[in-house]
């Protein structure tokens, strides 16, 4: 009998020491969670869209940002949206995606990203630094024309 308790004991132990871990490794995922702000550093005007961590658009909205301009990403009803490094963006249609940690900087409560760090993030992944200019409807950054 003494066994059992002591063993029932322990599993109870383990668990009260092991609950307080889960929830803070919980916790510093959630905690980059954040509004998001977009500069486009471009030569000009992009288009944006973002996308959640597993893969779905996380707007039906896609945002348009003219060259020189920042803009806070709202959703449809105008609420700012809320998003986590693991989420993705999205310039155009070319670009493919990446997780918004790799691209920005969370200030705050703020995730602030360039437009030509996404770029930078998506060619590179591609294992090119950039396009040939020679090819048809290729967007060098104004830095390497």
């Amino acid at each position: 009998m003494l066994h059992k308790c002591v063993g029932w004991s322990s599993v109870v132990a383990v668990a009260l020491l092991l609950v307080p871990l889960v929830v803070l490794a919980q916790g510093s995922r959630r905690g980059d969670r954040g509004e998001i702000q977009v500069t486009n550093d471009w030569d000009n005007t992009v288009r944006v869209t973002l996308w959640k961590e597993r893969g779905g658009q996380m707007s039906r909205r896609t945002w348009t940002i003219p060259q020189g301009q920042s803009e806070v990403l709202a959703s449809e009803n105008g609420r700012s949206l809320l998003v986590g490094g693991s989420d993705k963006i999205k310039v155009g249609e070319d670009w493919g995606r990446v997780d918004i940690r790799h691209v920005g900087q969370l200030q705050g409560s703020l995730w602030n990203v360039r437009v030509r760090d996404v770029w930078r993030a998506t060619h590179q992944r591609r294992g090119r630094a950039g396009l040939p200019p020679d090819q048809p409807g290729t967007v060098l950054p104004p830095d390497r024309r």
